[in-house]
């Protein structure tokens, strides 16, 4: 059976293309005074794997951040080596994955529920070599997905109507071992829920999970709505893609 791994180059081709995506879908969102999004660097370095915890100052909810944390060669890399890579503010993680010498590379779209800071956090084990660290700065747009979104109360708002660009590199290209590429794809952990808004034309309708009356993840309820669900689910609704 073929062995594929995710190299740095790939890593970089991955964020060149993301950049000029998002640059393209947030320029209709957010543009700065010269009528172009804005990107600004807020951490990019480079060292020797080891323990870290890299302070990330001033975050704001209405931007978005993109994290890229990069082993530069597989040659430190034996089977048994292990790099968590979280994005912590607070008790609360807002984006992980475990590299391994499966997949050596982590790009994800993060943003913050409160202003304040937070922490690039990286535990490697068994694992040595050099890595890159890059955290910049995006506007907030419904158009490029972040986390977190893994629960009903985290869904990102998305426009209808538009093209949505998203990555699912949160999980490994190759699988951790022992466990199989379907595993992702059957935990609840691996789910992507999304916010739209909908507008109820007649009064039999079905409020989708999660919608702002209260109903949980896992509750649906069909007929005729009475005033007040009406309202609300004119508002918005919550749906989930596996």
């Amino acid at each position: 059976m073929p062995t594929y791994v995710v190299t740095s180059h790939t890593a970089m081709i991955l964020l060149a293309i993301l950049a000029l995506l998002l640059s393209s879908a947030t320029d209709t969102a957010s543009q700065n005074a010269t009528g172009t999004a804005s990107l600004n660097t807020m951490v990019r370095r480079r060292g020797p794997v080891a323990d870290l915890s890299v302070p990330l100052v001033a975050l704001d909810p209405n931007s978005q951040y993109s994290l890229l944390y990069s082993l530069t060669s597989l040659t430190g890399l034996g089977p048994d080596a292990r790099v968590e890579v979280e994005v912590r503010q607070g008790n609360a993680v807002l984006a992980s994955k475990t590299l391994h010498a499966g997949d050596a590379d982590y790009y994800t779209q993060f943003r913050v529920p409160k202003a304040g800071p937070a922490t690039v956090v990286v535990r490697p084990t068994h694992a040595s070599g050099n890595y890159a660290l890059y955290v910049n700065r995006w506007p907030r747009t419904g158009l490029v997905k972040s986390s977190p979104a893994r629960r009903w109360q985290d869904a990102v708002k998305i426009p209808l109507g538009q093209t949505v660009f998203a990555s699912g590199d949160d999980e490994n290209y190759v699988p951790l071992p022992g466990t199989t590429r379907r595993t992702p794809a059957t935990r609840a952990a691996s789910t992507d829920w999304v916010r739209v808004r909908v507008h109820v034309r007649h009064a039999q309708a079905r409020l989708l999970p999660g919608g702002p009356d209260g109903a949980g993840p896992d509750s649906r309820r069909r007929g005729r709505l009475s005033p007040r669900q009406r309202r609300a689910a004119r508002s918005i609704s919550t749906a989930r893609i596996p």
